[in-house]
């Protein structure tokens, strides 16, 4: 049998800290956090660092990086959260490298 010990009440979130803490997560979602995967993968064509279409060698680095997006997207659905930034934090991803 093992013993619990009964937490500090200083230790449990007030109401106002738990509101104040989702206030704070709402303010940092950025205009893209609630799109589906499909919508993120969408994107990806506009962004300054996605290879041009315009080789064969780019076309397939464009595969190769949708590719990999969805599955990481498709990995963080795994996770609660409300958007990819909170799923993000929720995965733990950023604490080490064995996350595959």
């Amino acid at each position: 049998m093992t013993a619990t010990t009964a937490r500090p009440a200083d230790s449990v979130p007030s109401p106002r800290d738990v509101l104040d803490h989702q206030r704070v997560l709402a303010a940092d979602r950025g205009p893209f956090d609630a799109l589906s995967v499909e919508g993120v993968l969408e994107l990806l064509p506009s962004q300054a660092t996605f290879p041009p279409a315009t080789s064969r060698r780019s076309r397939s680095k464009r595969a190769d990086r949708s590719r990999g997006a969805a599955r990481i997207l498709h990995w963080l659905l795994s996770f609660p959260g409300d958007g990819w930034q909170e799923r993000w934090l929720v995965s733990g991803v950023d604490s080490g490298l064995d996350w595959d």
